[in-house]
């Protein structure tokens, strides 16, 4: 048996619940044919009835040990902005999914992840390099550009100033 490093093993399963949270993507393109007008797109309990873009029926098919689903939204507008980071545009319509895992220790780690309507049936999970932890949005996009399905982390650490975000502990 394969011994894992402590660090690694609530990621592995994170891993493959995402993984599985990308072959719900398969199922997005028909929420994408009854996709609300970009106006009605704000809170995401506006949703269709019926939408697998929608975070009730997200929560019911996710079957992941401490793993929550906040929200789920379809973005056709092709464009996202993110505080501190700049607006992206040229997307293709995507499921905006919002995650929130907690620790045995009961810590937050909160997970965003987006599913294109176009999708070419693969995964590819983005962000963190270093001491570089959250969600780069530019990165996610690249993705699903391609067609992946894509999911990126905060690592369980709050949101922090970009400069910030690049040191490590002992740079601080």
């Amino acid at each position: 048996m394969m011994d894992v490093p402590p660090g690694r093993r609530l990621r592995l399963p994170l891993l493959a619940g995402l993984g599985a949270l990308a072959l719900l993507a398969g199922l997005v393109p028909a929420a994408a044919v009854a996709a609300p007008s970009p106006a009605a797109l704000a809170p995401a309990t506006q949703a269709p009835s019926g939408s697998r873009c929608d975070a009730g029926f997200l929560s019911a098919a996710l079957h992941l040990a401490r793993v929550t689903v906040q929200g789920a939204a379809m973005n056709t507008s092709g464009s996202f902005t993110s505080p501190g980071q700049p607006p992206l545009t040229g997307l293709p319509a995507f499921c905006d999914v919002t995650l929130t895992q907690t620790d045995a220790a009961g810590n937050p780690i909160h997970i965003e992840v987006w599913l294109p309507t176009a999708w070419n049936g693969r995964f590819q999970g983005v962000g963190g390099a270093v001491y570089e932890c959250g969600p780069i949005f530019s990165e996610t996009a690249a993705a699903i550009r391609g067609g992946y399905a894509s999911a990126a982390t905060d690592c369980g650490v709050p949101p922090r100033r970009p400069a910030e975000r690049r040191l490590g502990p002992s740079l601080r």
